[in-house]
């Protein structure tokens, strides 16, 4: 290799790793900024913290990128390795009202002795604040796929099934999840 190829191949090199620091610039602004926008359409009635919460919420956001981005590292670890990918659990299903009326049914069989009425009323109260929390939770997690797969296709494409099946999994749980206990326990401490 001459000089000259040589200078080219590492131009090419320099250029490649340029290229990468910007994508992964471009997708932890994007994350962080759509991270940030779910919160307030998913909680209206929190834009009158807005201030108070924009930059303790910007830097959960800015986290949760890292963490998405580690998430598909692993998944990607995987994949180069070729070892086998550890068992996951599904990510769970979004809830629904007729989940909330088998929950009803069921105290309804245990205790026949309690007034149909009062289990729905019951679980109804408790049901609604679950739906909605289990709800943003999966707009989190669609949010955080929709990034990675809008910078990092050409990664997710070449990953495996189960590969696949791990880094979904570990976006609920270490990305989703994990952001929006975090955005509670803010919301608590800037209502106090």
């Amino acid at each position: 290799m001459n000089h000259e190829e040589l200078y080219h191949f590492f131009k090419r090199f320099d250029d490649q790793m340029k290229a990468m620091e910007a994508n992964g610039q471009a997708f932890h602004q994007k994350l962080r900024h759509d991270l940030f926008d779910l919160v307030f359409a998913h909680w209206p009635e929190l834009k009158t913290y807005r201030e108070e919460m924009e930059k303790p919420l910007l830097d959960l956001a800015t986290r949760s990128a890292h963490e998405a981005m580690e998430c598909l590292n692993v998944a990607e670890y995987y994949w180069r390795t070729g070892d086998p990918v550890p068992k996951v659990r599904p990510v769970p299903k979004p809830l629904t009202a007729q989940d909330a009326e088998d929950q009803v049914q069921k105290f309804i069989r245990e205790y026949p002795d309690v007034d149909p009425e009062e289990w729905r009323q019951v679980v109804w109260e408790d049901f609604e604040w679950e739906m909605k929390a289990n709800h943003f939770v999966h707009r989190i997690h669609h949010a955080m796929k929709q990034a990675l797969t809008d910078f990092y296709l050409d990664n997710l494409l070449r990953l495996e099934a189960g590969q696949l099946l791990l880094l979904d999994e570990y976006l609920y749980m270490i990305g989703a999840h994990q952001y929006a206990q975090e955005v509670y326990e803010l919301e608590e401490a800037v209502k106090k």
